[in-house]
């Protein structure tokens, strides 16, 4: 609402700023700490208090299993029901031959012009090129489920002559696949004229799911599981994927490859310098004649940073200690005492 109302943004700013100032001086916390507070209240209330729908759901998930059986329709005219299965057949045949001559064309389009002779472009053109993609790609991946999930979501598994239509469904998965590299392709060109940032990097990310997603789809068709089986596998696969991103202290990482990298249109400084966190300040001192050859303000603006950063942790006490802090430390990344 904010984004599509400017007046709405301007009264929505007006109430963050009035919030923000009431919980300054009822608890001495500033705002991102106050909702902070309260995630971390909801996640320990969810682990240690029994939700009434609990057993419920654990009942409605036992009765779900991941090879899918032939059910009976039970109609009195079997002829009926078989020539309703051949209809929704040829259906299916017809539906999947448009769909995949579609996305071979787009495919084609995208060998030629992304695979082979990408060009040069601006950096609104490559940022439209990565985000309109991907944006294609998650309605492709839609469509690619919600039809195949049709086709593919009773009887018409077991119909005597259905190799053909498995066959089409096979190739629209790999045609998905080969748009998900193309979206890749487009975001390494990106990547290689103007550097990592989180977004570019969650783009990798969201690709390696797809590709795990459109393999649990050809599993799904080929040995015949339930639409379940699909929900718990990718589930797994996005929450397994969350978890692993963690590991990494993806600011620092992000701010040596950058450096490092020589990116067609050399590094952006304003980025490394504001939009991620204190983490990569040693690193930026450590370069920053380097990174003054891109901005003439760089020094001031890490000095800036550096004393930011200061302020906050002399404010602090063994309360707020945590392990990255603490290797900035000891690694001499922080002017403070301990």
């Amino acid at each position: 609402y904010a984004s599509a109302s400017p007046k709405f943004a301007e009264f929505s700013a007006i109430f963050s700023d009035w919030l923000d100032a009431f919980i300054v001086r009822l608890f001495d916390w500033d705002l991102g700490r106050f909702f902070f507070f309260l995630f971390g209240l909801g996640l320990i209330w969810a682990v240690l208090w029994s939700s009434k729908f609990q057993d419920k759901f654990y009942a409605k998930e036992a009765q779900l299993h991941f090879p899918m059986s032939r059910k009976r329709d039970g109609l009195r005219n079997p002829f009926h029901s078989t020539l309703a299965l051949k209809s929704e057949y040829r259906m299916g045949l017809v539906s999947l031959v448009l769909l995949n001559a579609l996305l071979f064309l787009v495919n084609a389009i995208d060998m030629r012009f992304v695979w082979l002779d990408y060009g040069n472009f601006s950096a609104p053109e490559l940022k439209q090129f990565v985000h309109t993609g991907t944006s294609m790609l998650i309605l492709a991946i839609l469509m690619a489920m919600g039809v195949l999930l049709y086709f593919f979501r009773k009887n018409l598994n077991f119909f005597p002559n259905n190799t053909f239509l498995k066959q089409l469904s096979y190739a629209w998965i790999i045609q998905n696949a080969v748009l998900a590299l193309s979206v890749g392709i487009r975001n390494f060109h990106y990547v290689h004229h103007y550097g990592l940032t989180y977004k570019r990097i969650g783009v990798f990310v969201f690709i390696g799911l797809v590709f795990y997603g459109l393999w649990t789809f050809f599993m799904k068709i080929n040995t015949r599981k339930t639409a379940y089986y699909l929900l718990f596998k990718n589930s797994w696969a996005v929450y397994f994927a969350l978890l692993a991103m963690t590991v990494f202290n993806w600011d620092t990482l992000i701010t040596k490859y950058n450096i490092h990298a020589n990116t067609v249109h050399g590094i952006g400084v304003s980025y490394l310098v504001h939009n991620l966190s204190p983490a990569n300040v040693g690193i930026l001192e450590k370069y920053s004649d380097k990174l003054s050859e891109y901005d003439a303000s760089a020094e001031i603006s890490i000095k800036r940073k550096r004393e930011r950063l200061d302020s906050k942790l002399h404010k602090m006490d063994w309360r707020s200690w945590n392990w990255a802090q603490a290797r900035l430390r000891n690694n001499g990344g922080l002017k403070i005492e301990n």
